[in-house]
């Protein structure tokens, strides 16, 4: 049984983050906190910490894949030129 969008969330963040720090008219920005804590659970999700100690299961494929392409998507879109 699986349900959730954390997928999804982890690439928007990374999309959100790779914008906020290399181009200064996106609109939003991420406190450095906000980095921090989503980088540090998708590490404590990765060492099986959680399953070990909760019997919780985590789609730590979906987490990398979501922000690995919200990362990419974020790349594209800077190395796009200025169509405005």
């Amino acid at each position: 049984v699986f349900g959730g969008l954390s997928g999804v969330l982890y690439g928007l963040f990374g999309f959100t983050w790779i914008q906020s720090r290399f181009n200064p008219r996106f609109g939003i920005i991420l406190p450095p906190q906000v980095v921090y804590i989503l980088l540090g659970w998708f590490i404590i999700c990765w060492t099986g910490l959680l399953e070990t100690l909760f019997n919780v299961h985590v789609a730590n494929t979906a987490h990398t894949a979501g922000l690995i392409s919200g990362i990419c998507l974020a790349g594209i879109s800077l190395s796009r030129p200025n169509r405005h």
